[in-house]
């Protein structure tokens, strides 16, 4: 909880920079009405918040990326999730 993370967006195919870890269960559980499985993380950011489950974390969560400073407002220019 708490780690700041990158979150991959389908809807606008972009990396979302201000993810943060909200939730992740140690174990299944139910979760405002949801069965979530042990692994799945929730994260919030400015758009608000979803879960992912533990299969897609490879895919849709990513450590964030720092930029040197001389790249700052050039666009991240990183690679679309395989």
């Amino acid at each position: 909880r708490g780690e700041k993370v990158e979150v991959w967006s389908n809807s606008r195919c972009t990396w979302i920079a201000d993810a943060v870890v909200v939730e992740a269960p140690g174990a299944d559980c139910l979760i405002d009405g949801y069965s979530i499985p042990k692994g799945a993380i929730k994260v919030s950011y400015s758009s608000g918040c979803k879960w992912i489950m533990p299969e897609d974390i490879p895919k849709h969560i990513r450590k964030p990326v720092a930029e040197p400073p001389s790249a700052a407002g050039a666009g991240r220019g990183r690679p679309l999730p395989g």
